[in-house]
């Protein structure tokens, strides 16, 4: 993106040596044109700043959910949580993929059992402090 503003910097410079030269020649048309192309670079020049702004932004933000998503898990009873426990995550999916799936009660009348089912690989998990 540097190399665009450069090139846009250089751009303007060349119109600037267009100027200098039509004053010499003094032709009202060409005048136009500088002026047109002037404004046109002008513009360009700020929407490439627009740009990189909101690139830097949007880089802060994949950041900081990569930051999110790499968030150690803890394990208990089975499972995994967060560090705020939220929860419960497949133990499976989680030890081989590095991915946070959310295990599911297969029978709510049956919640005692603490059997869950993940959502995503189907792997059946027993959470121990649903059976104390």
């Amino acid at each position: 993106m540097i190399d665009i503003i450069a090139g846009v910097n250089a751009a303007l410079e060349t119109v600037k040596k267009l100027k200098e030269v039509n004053e010499k020649i003094k032709n009202a048309e060409v005048k136009m044109i500088i002026a047109d192309i002037s404004m046109q670079l002008a513009d360009a020049k700020i929407s490439i700043s627009e740009l990189l702004d909101r690139n830097r932004t949007l880089e802060d933000e994949i950041k900081s959910l990569k930051e999110k998503e790499c968030e150690k898990l803890i394990h208990k009873n089975g499972a995994y949580y967060n560090s705020d426990g939220d929860g419960p995550f497949c133990p499976g999916c989680y030890d081989e993929k590095g991915k946070k799936y959310r295990i599911a009660i297969i029978n709510a009348d049956l919640k005692f059992t603490g059997i869950h089912k993940c959502t995503v690989c189907g792997r059946t998990v027993v959470l121990k402090e649903s059976m104390e």
